[in-house]
C-alpha cells in the first residue's frame, strides 16, 4: 500500500489528521505501508524569523471569529489526545527549515514520527520551528550529526525537495492540507482512526477509497 501525504506543520487539521493517520498505520499491522510525505508551505511569504501568532491570526479572520476557531481547535485536539494550546504559541514560524530537515534526513514512518514530534512542539507551545537551533537539538535526539543537519539547509541540493513537492502539489490541483493519496487514489483529510482503518482495509482488498 502506498500513501502520500501532503502536509504544513502549523495546520492544526493537518495535526489532528496525521495523529488519526499514524494511529490507523498502527492498528493495521497486516499492512505495511510505503509512507511519503510531502512538505506544503501555507505561508511561504513568512519571514525567517516568524511573525507573532495571535496577531497573525487576528488579523486573518477578525478577533470574534479566532477566538472561536482556536477554541474550536483545541476542544478537537483534547478530544484526539493532543494538546493544542494557542495561548502558549508566541510565533508562527516559516516552516520551510522544518520540512527540509524531515523531508532530507527521514523516510516512512520515521518521517511521520518525526512530523508529529515536530507538531506536537508547536501546537503545545514549547518551541519555535523556525529555530535551528530547535531544531538541530531535536535530529540530533533522533542520532543525527551536525554535518547531516546543515547539509539539509545548505547542501547544493537543498531546495530541490521543495520545489518538486511545490510542482506536485500544481500538477494535482493541491492547494490546501492535509491531502491524501492512498494508491493513487485521494482521500478526504482529518478522518478518525477507524476510518482510516476502514480505508486501508479497503485499498489492501483492491476496492475504491472514497473521498
Amino acid at each position: 500500500m502506498k500513501l502520500e501525504v501532503t502536509y504544513d506543520f502549523v495546520c492544526p487539521w493537518c495535526y489532528l489528521g496525521l495523529t488519526q493517520f499514524s494511529r490507523a498505520i498502527a492498528t493495521v499491522q497486516s499492512t505495511d505501508p510505503q509512507v511519503t510525505l510531502w512538505p506544503f508551505q501555507l505561508m511561504p511569504e513568512l519571514p525567517a524569523s516568524g511573525v507573532d501568532n495571535a496577531q497573525f491570526v487576528v488579523d486573518l479572520m477578525g478577533k470574534e471569529r479566532a477566538a472561536q476557531m482556536l477554541a474550536k481547535m483545541e476542544v478537537l485536539g483534547r478530544e484526539a489526545g493532543i494538546t493544542i494550546d494557542y495561548a502558549k504559541i508566541t510565533t508562527l514560524p516559516n516552516t520551510y527549515l522544518a520540512h527540509q530537515l524531515v523531508r532530507t534526513l527521514t523516510q516512512g514512518a520515521d518521517g511521520l514520527a518525526f512530523a508529529l514530534e515536530l507538531m506536537a512542539a508547536h501546537f503545545s507551545g514549547a518551541a519555535n520551528l523556525g529555530d535551528r537551533a530547535y531544531l538541530s537539538e531535536v535530529a540530533m535526539r533522533r542520532g543525527f550529526s551536525g554535518e547531516e543537519i546543515q547539509a539539509c539547509w545548505s547542501g547544493p541540493e537543498a531546495n530541490d525537495d521543495m520545489r518538486l513537492s511545490r510542482e506536485r502539489a500544481d500538477r494535482l490541483g493541491i492547494r490546501g492540507v492535509p491531502n491524501y493519496i492512498i494508491d493513487g487514489r485521494p482521500t478526504a483529510g482529518s478522518l478518525p482512526e477507524h476510518q482510516w482503518v476502514s480505508l486501508f482495509g479497503a485499498s489492501s482488498r483492491g476496492e475504491q477509497c472514497a473521498g
